[in-house]
């Protein structure tokens, strides 16, 4: 069956038809993702010492294990938890647990195509990966042992599961989206924009229970852990919970070592009405339109790293844009020769 916006006006279908064999592009992608993954291996093994945020993980996971009190209780446990796990087969070691975020980045990388490909093909798909694994921010985070990895991970997977139909799915999509909140505390709001609107566009509220019931078990296991542990939940830190009406151009200012070129066909999605015809599109409007106004809502902490999780539904958008002035283009070309 033909996906609704392969890429018919971006070429002579006769001269470039491999674009529509998903064979192709499959052999493609996993091309793609060992040269990735090879390209992650070697640099993360340049690295010799964990960065500050790094140790703070670790020193927490060392006081998970031992029962002493968290050196820096104001990160989410995930991380801690999942180098915990792998010290208990190797012991404590930093070697063993420094590639961990390049397996989170290459497990997000196969979910992102997956996901994508199954409504808007594979072509499509593998520009929105692509874009989105060789942006600067993922090259350099994503090798990072920080959350930003393991949070943006359970937000695809959340993504992956919530577009599914079947509703032990969506009970999955709940423990997933608990988990992104347990990975990367604001990454919760950007998971649930995607609960809610999938929700909206699905039009199927008896699976909205499921998703429920995985999520509010999670978070009350996660926040109750926590709390036994510290006393306290502590979500951020103090100066990093300062929001206002008023918001950062940021993020917008700094579009170009953020986004790249790309970005500046972002805003030309919104410019055609088969955008919003697609109900598909809602969910990564969304996505990006919320995580935008909640990271440029701050008043204090404004980072490129934090668009780090805005970057599939960006390029998504992107791609969208580029997408539209193409078949135009196409179209118009077509007319043109008719004409002569």
């Amino acid at each position: 069956m033909k996906r609704e916006d392969e890429f018919d006006g971006l070429q002579p279908r006769a001269r470039l038809a491999f674009l529509n064999d998903d064979r192709i592009i499959d052999t493609a992608f996993l091309v793609f993702c060992a040269g990735l993954a090879i390209y992650h291996f070697v640099s993360i093994s340049s690295i010799e010492l964990p960065t500050w945020d790094a140790a703070g993980f670790l020193a927490n996971a060392r006081a998970w294990t031992n029962g002493t009190p968290l050196p820096e209780n104001f990160r989410p446990p995930l991380l801690s938890w999942v180098i915990n796990g792998v010290w208990t087969i190797t012991g404590e070691n930093w070697i063993a647990v420094k590639y961990l975020p390049a397996f989170f980045t290459m497990a997000t990388a196969v979910l992102l195509y997956l996901v994508i490909k199954k409504h808007k093909g594979s072509v499509f798909s593998m520009c929105v990966t692509s874009l989105t694994m060789l942006n600067s921010q993922v090259l350099f985070w994503g090798e990072q042992l920080m959350s930003e990895s393991i949070s943006l991970l359970f937000l695809v997977l959340s993504l992956y599961l919530i577009k599914s139909e079947k509703p032990h799915h969506w009970f999955l999509g709940g423990i997933t989206i608990g988990l992104t909140f347990a990975s990367r505390y604001p990454i919760i709001i950007p998971a649930l924009t995607i609960f809610l609107v999938e929700a909206f566009v699905k039009r199927k509220p008896k699976l909205v229970p499921n998703t429920i019931a995985g999520l509010l078990p999670t978070l009350i296991l996660v926040v109750l852990t926590i709390y036994l542990k510290t006393g306290v939940v502590q979500f951020a830190l103090p100066q990093d919970s300062n929001f206002s009406i008023y918001l950062s151009p940021y993020y917008i200012a700094n579009w170009m070592p953020i986004w790249g070129w790309s970005f500046l066909f972002l805003p030309v999605a919104f410019l055609f009405k088969k955008t919003f015809a697609d109900r598909q599109n809602y969910v990564y409007i969304a996505w990006f339109a919320v995580a935008m106004l909640f990271w440029s809502a701050n008043t204090s902490n404004h980072q490129d790293r934090f668009a780090f999780h805005m970057l599939p539904a960006a390029y998504f958008l992107a791609l969208i844009g580029i997408q539209n002035i193409a078949k135009i283009i196409s179209q118009r070309l077509n007319i043109a020769m008719h004409e002569h």
